[in-house]
């Protein structure tokens, strides 16, 4: 994840840009000719938004989901539809099948839930990602040494 300070949030696949498997050309997503576990070999599969595994267009919409899957890893520790094998994680991306721990706080749950939706106008606008009140009430803004004013 990147994030800039305007406060401007982009995903970055690093496995994607240096495997080569797939290439992002016009919105869409091609396939190489190289074997489709490629893929899902990478750990990319569990961040591909639905509209991008059906190779439609898309939009930044791909950007908020990316935003869900990762929040998702950060407070559990693994994707929201990591499974055992290839293809029922496929199926439960598909499916949008999260399954979130009973120790997961309800307010990143609804959170997470609002950014993956199946329905890319559906998910939560960055806008509103940034005064969530799960989001609010767990960040404080944190100056670097440098520019913070002296006692």
């Amino acid at each position: 994840m990147l994030v800039a300070a305007d406060p401007t949030v982009l995903a970055a696949a690093s496995s994607l840009a240096s495997s080569g498997t797939l290439t992002l050309r016009r919105r869409h997503v091609y396939h190489n000719p190289q074997e489709e576990d490629d893929v899902r070999d990478s750990g990319t599969l569990d961040y591909l938004p639905l509209e991008m595994m059906d190779q439609r267009t898309y939009d930044e919409k791909v950007d908020l989901w990316c935003i869900g899957v990762l929040c998702s890893e950060l407070l559990v520790g693994s994707p929201p539809f990591e499974s055992t094998s290839h293809s029922e994680t496929y199926r439960r991306i598909l499916k949008v099948d999260m399954r979130f721990p009973s120790a997961m706080p309800v307010g990143a749950q609804d959170l997470i839930s609002r950014l993956l939706r199946f329905q890319p106008s559906e998910r939560l606008p960055l806008s509103q990602i940034l005064v969530h009140l799960w989001v609010k009430s767990n960040s404080q803004r944190v100056l670097p040494p440098c520019a913070q004013a002296a006692p």
